[in-house]
């Protein structure tokens, strides 16, 4: 009987050293602390069974695992991070106690993590704050109507993501750099230029190492800050240290779970695996996967448009910064970009497996460079695409109605007439040379004037026009003015001294009448002939616009007008048109009646979506369509006016 006992104790032995060897032990405690919560974990070389301990005090929380011990005599605990005052670990036979004593109330979220390609097995304890501080500076949103002064447009307001964060270290550089620090300091440079461009409001989705889930970081942009563009900053890995390059993504049109790539497929999957490494709890993250791919889905076809059109820009401005790892837009289902009514790309800045790229993204000069190298980017899309009701559009409308003013006012103004100085010339002095103007407007024959100075006789003047009478000295003696002038020795002279004091001096002196009859010729007095106008003329040497116009007695600025001259200057063997040309009237005809043109909506159509993807404005659509707002119905088709 004692030798049958024997081996009975030693296998029951044997078995409760088993069960002390298949204890799990508590490698570590760690703790971030978020805007809105606290996390604890501890990390567990095995999964345990645990459960929390109800207490009366709201101000503590007490956690029992089951068959659990400490690795470490004297583990570091975290104390005073968040409202956690300080943490405790008590041993109860196999039992560890794990006591969080609190500053406040709180409400806890205790859940279990599977171990990973990275970390062991985990307890996360999420204490999220009843009363939520607000660790970044979230805006108290105004309205659209009174954001900006006047009625200039509302800015454009556009949410950075830091890529992972907290326990979610992101890829590990070749010596050693963390993914999370790069994207965090690249992502605060770039909210700091969007912030000093006018037109522009912009936000962090994180603002410390922390780890935010990938649904939740789309709802802070979405929700929150009411985000038109969304911006997720990355840094690659790749197995091979030589891969290099930076890439821009854009979400799927074929669906959730589609890419363009397997390059796009792979980068989709890893930042998926975001929520899995950083602690999320897997029933949440596998309903929110169905939910998602259901409002991939229905994410409306413009944003997606624009998405890809933002995505090239930026692509374009990196090509001049780094190398390009992909020429193009790849496109996935990531998850973080699985949010409709906002602008959504994700940026990878290189790969910090690679050395060189590793170096220039820790670097803070290169990491100023590519934060304002994707805001280039981001600046030319909303230029060229502007939101409807934003700044931008206002501009963009503003600019366009300078040019349509401006281009009415060159069409419809006549331009001014330039008083030729030449012109006063010709016309003037001949009215002084007459005693007695007669009240008929004609042009003189200059060359026959200065003739008639020449031989210092009055010269009669015959118009142009065929009913001006011939000027004829009178019968009857009279007064006859003796006239003397001081003669110019060219015409040029005769031109520039016109307007100067009259020289001539009248000398009245009695007549008797036969000597006055007797000097008087009995011949009519010949008159010289004025040269008929031909239609052109060759300039020769030693001619004058001027000249020209006296000799065919032509306005010079008509002459001017009807052969297109700037200046008053003509060139030798230059064809001159002496006629003002016919012109012929331009029928003007009706502008072409307006085409409209239709929409179907489909599901996850919006009056804002449907508007920009046509480019138009909602209240051109409301108005066409006599809508009461801004709703639309699905399944019904929207009349769409040209832009």
């Amino acid at each position: 009987m004692k030798s049958f006992l024997k081996p009975l104790v030693f296998s029951l032995g044997l078995s409760v050293v088993a069960v002390n060897t298949w204890a799990a032990s508590i490698t570590a405690v760690r703790s971030w602390r978020a805007p809105d919560n606290t996390r604890l974990v501890l990390d567990l070389s095995e999964q345990v069974l645990y459960r929390q301990v109800n207490t009366n005090n709201n101000k503590q929380i007490i956690i029992e695992l089951d068959n659990t011990d400490a690795a470490v005599s004297s583990l570091s605990l975290p104390s005073r991070i968040g409202l956690v005052q300080n943490v405790l670990l008590e041993s109860v036979g196999t039992k560890q106690r794990l006591i969080i004593n609190l500053s406040d109330e709180v409400k806890p979220k205790v859940f279990m993590l599977a171990a990973n390609e990275k970390l062991s097995p985990r307890l996360v304890i999420d204490l999220y704050d009843k009363v939520v501080m607000q660790a970044i500076n979230t805006p108290v949103l105004e309205d659209e109507s009174s954001s900006q002064s006047g009625n200039d447009g509302r800015p454009i307001i556009v949410v950075v993501d830091a890529g992972h964060g907290g326990e979610d270290s992101g890829a590990i550089g070749a010596t050693g750099n963390y993914e999370k620090h790069v994207t965090l300091a690249i992502a605060k440079k770039l909210v700091d230029i969007l912030r000093k461009k006018e037109g522009f409001k912009a936000y962090l989705t994180r603002d410390g190492d922390y780890f935010i889930p990938l649904v939740e970081r789309r709802k802070i942009a979405r929700n929150r800050y009411k985000a038109d563009i969304f911006i997720s900053i990355h840094a690659d890995a790749a197995l091979s240290p030589l891969a290099k390059g930076a890439s821009v993504f854009a979400l799927s049109r074929k669906g959730g779970n589609a890419a363009t790539s397997r390059f796009a497929q792979i980068i989709a999957d890893r930042e998926n695996k975001s929520d899995l490494i950083g602690g999320v709890d897997s029933n949440y993250v596998s309903k929110d996967s169905q939910l998602t791919n259901i409002l991939a889905d229905m994410v409306v076809e413009g944003s997606m448009s624009h998405g890809l059109n933002m995505g090239s820009e930026i692509l374009k401005e990196l090509g001049g910064l780094t190398k390009l790892h992909s020429k193009r837009v790849e496109q996935a289902g990531f998850a973080v970009l699985k949010e409709a009514g906002m602008i959504s790309v994700l940026v990878e800045t290189g790969f910090i497996t690679n050395a060189d790229e590793e170096r220039n993204l820790t670097n803070n000069d290169y990491q100023q460079k590519m934060a304002q190298t994707i805001f280039d980017g981001v600046h030319g899309f909303i230029n060229r695409y502007p939101i409807p009701k934003s700044y931008f559009a206002w501009n963009k409308e503003q600019r366009a109605t300078k040019q349509k003013r401006r281009a009415l006012e060159e069409v419809g103004a006549a331009p001014p007439k330039v008083v030729n100085a030449a012109e006063k010339l010709i016309d003037k002095p001949l009215e002084k040379l007459i005693e007695k103007p007669v009240a008929v407007s004609f042009k003189p024959d200059n060359v026959a004037l200065i003739a008639s100075f020449a031989q210092n006789k009055p010269q009669s003047v015959v118009s142009t026009k065929p009913d001006v009478p011939v000027i004829k000295p009178e019968a009857t003696p009279k007064i006859v003015p003796t006239i003397k002038a001081t003669l110019p020795t060219s015409l040029d002279d005769f031109m520039a001294d016109a307007n100067k004091t009259s020289k001539i001096s009248s000398v009245t002196s009695k007549v008797d009448t036969k000597k006055a009859a007797a000097s008087i010729p009995k011949t009519e007095p010949k008159v010289k002939a004025v040269e008929a106008t031909p239609t052109t003329y060759t300039v020769k040497k030693g001619d004058t616009l001027s000249a020209i116009s006296a000799r065919y007695q032509l306005n010079p600025e008509d002459l001017k007008k009807w052969n297109n001259l700037s200046t008053y200057n003509v060139v030798l063997g230059q064809a001159l048109v002496l006629k003002e040309p016919v012109l012929i009237a331009k029928i003007k005809t009706p502008p072409p009646t307006k085409k409209v043109s239709s929409h179907k909506v489909k599901a996850g159509d919006s009056l804002s979506a449907i508007a920009a993807q046509y480019g138009v404005s909602m209240q051109s659509i409301r108005d066409l369509n006599k809508l009461k707002d801004d709703n639309v119905v699905l399944n019904t088709t929207l009349k769409i006016p040209n832009p």
